[in-house]
Formats: C-alpha cells, structure tokens, sequence
C-alpha cells in the first residue's frame, strides 16, 4: 500500500489527547479513499493533527468558561500513574515539572498580563503568547523492524571514534545528536582524548545487516 493513511491514523488515535489525563473520552478514527494524493505522512507522522484537535478543543473550553487556556491545560496535565484512553499507564511522567519550569523562567503569568495590557492599548497591532505540550511515542505502530536501529562504531589507537549510520537529517539534528550521543556512551570510558572524534557521512553501506530496497 503506497498511502499510509492506515498508520497515521493509528497514531493519532494513539496521541488524540496530547499529553493531557482524559477519562471519559472516546475516539474514532476513518480513513477515506479520494481522488486526491496522500498528505499524511511527514515529520509529525499523526501527533501534530491529534494534539490540534486536543487543543482546539481546550481553547473553545477557555473562550466558553472566560478563562486563559493555559489553566485548563495546567490543570489536566498527566501525572504518575494516570492512564492513557488505551489503557497504557504513565511512567516517569515529566509534563507538570516541564510544565512548571517554563512557568518560572519566563515568567509566563508577567507575560499574559503584559499581553494582555498591550492588546488593550493597542487596535491594530496584537500579541499572542501559547504554550503546547506534545505527548510524542518514540516507536512505529504497525513496522515493528522500524523499531530497531544499527550503527558501525570504531574505537581507534589514538583514543578518536567513528561512527557511521544511516540516519536521514530532515531537522531532528542528527548532526550534533549522533556526535554527542557516541561520546557520553564511549568516550568517557573507553578514550583517554575525548576531544577526537572522527565524522562520517551516512550511508547504509556502512551498517551491518542492513535492508537493500
């Protein structure tokens, strides 16, 4: 199948409520065939349109009840041992002490209210300020390979390493996760000099049991 509608949309059923506790929701999801080419599948793969649906839905909340969406969001954020909508519990859950250090170093309720003062003195120039948690599974759904990963990792005499993978850089910073990554892992105990490090473009030919498309 060339259209990967059917995973997307398993995603985003998967993350429909963002990283929010919701225990009276249910989800939905269809996929339709049309005459136009597929724009499902990029980046976000399904978490972006799950998470819009998420937030719209708050900020229609906020406008009804007359409050700042960011309380409605603060307020449903997951805690330990919550529990997703398709039964997975939450472990090691980060979203409120994230949440909290973006409170107090930017200063966020300072922000809203200079937003909010700003916007009323001015008619034809307006500000915005919005905050948006992403709940994001790190894994693929339906390609269970996918899951795995390999690299081709040389520790050489004079205390330099090299690695080579098959990454795709398409914005994630492969180019500075890869250097970093190699050298907590095997500079610290195995290289006396960790200040050499050898570069390597990707390429698969580089990898062991690698797949041939």
């Amino acid at each position: 199948m060339a259209d990967l509608s059917p995973a997307i949309l398993d995603r985003t059923l998967f993350h429909s409520t963002n990283s929010y506790f919701v225990p009276n929701v249910q989800t939905t999801g269809i996929s339709c065939r049309t005459n136009l080419p597929p724009n499902t599948a990029f980046r976000g793969f399904g978490t972006p349109q799950a998470a819009f649906v998420m937030e719209a839905a708050i900020f229609k909340a906020a406008s009804k009840l007359g409050v700042e969406p960011w309380i409605i969001q603060k307020k449903n954020l997951l805690r330990e041992g919550d529990q997703f909508h398709y039964g997975m519990k939450v472990e090691n859950s980060q979203a409120r002490r994230c949440w909290e250090k973006i409170e107090r170093i930017y200063r966020k309720e300072a922000l809203y209210r200079d937003i909010r003062d700003f916007n009323l003195k001015n008619q034809s120039r307006k500000k915005g300020l919005a905050t948006i948690p992403t709940c994001f599974g790190v894994s693929f759904d339906r390609a269970i390979f996918m899951n795995q990963g390999y690299a081709l990792v040389h520790i050489y005499n004079d205390g330099s390493i090299g690695v080579s993978t098959g990454a795709v850089e398409m914005g994630q910073g492969r180019q500075h996760e890869n250097p970093s990554g190699s050298g907590s892992h095997f500079l610290d105990f195995a290289c006396p000099n960790q200040n050499r490090e050898r570069r390597y473009h990707p390429h698969r030919q580089h990898l062991p049991h690698r797949f041939e498309f």
